[in-house]
């Protein structure tokens, strides 16, 4: 049964094409659309307390690089996604994987910072790859389908791994 959750803290402004990763307890919101402009915020929601908090976070955040008037339509799924990893040799806690117009962006979730990854062989990946599906298919790989790159379509399955 469907039902609206009472939430308390800083809740985030309305939005659409966000991202939301589930971490434990915790509901993680990146980004989004508010009819007007793009967001690059992150917010936490505590799903046990239904509180939630903005977080403030460090290192350079990912910037979508589509100018909203030149998009090829205005209703987007998510223009990015956010893929938990729980492990690699970098972080033993885990991070969110972005992948969006702006490229790979890491954010550490122990200490929120973002990170520009050095990649092997990235040019296998679309460049400004958007509305797209990710999902981890292990604690160090995950796997991206589909999405729109240079306003063409694709079908392509991607195989992402950090060691």
């Amino acid at each position: 049964m469907w039902r609206e959750v009472e939430c308390k803290g800083d809740l985030p402004c309305p939005r659409a094409q966000h991202s939301a990763t589930l971490v434990g307890d915790n509901l993680i919101v990146i980004g989004g659309f508010t009819g007007d402009a793009l967001l690059n915020d992150v917010h936490v929601l505590n799903l046990t307390s239904g509180e939630w908090r903005r977080i403030e976070t460090k290192g350079v955040p990912p910037a979508e690089r589509h100018d909203i008037s030149e998009a090829p339509f205005r209703v987007y799924p998510a223009r990015h996604s956010a893929t938990l990893l729980t492990h690699n040799k970098h972080n033993k806690t885990g991070f969110l994987v972005y992948v969006g117009a702006s490229g790979i962006h890491l954010l550490n979730i122990a200490n929120w910072t973002w990170e520009k990854p050095e990649i092997d062989n990235v040019a296998a990946l679309p460049s400004s790859l958007v509305c797209h599906s990710a999902i981890e298919v292990s604690p160090s790989r995950m796997v991206i389908l589909g999405g729109i790159s240079d306003d063409q379509q694709n079908s392509t399955l991607f195989s992402l791994e950090f060691l």
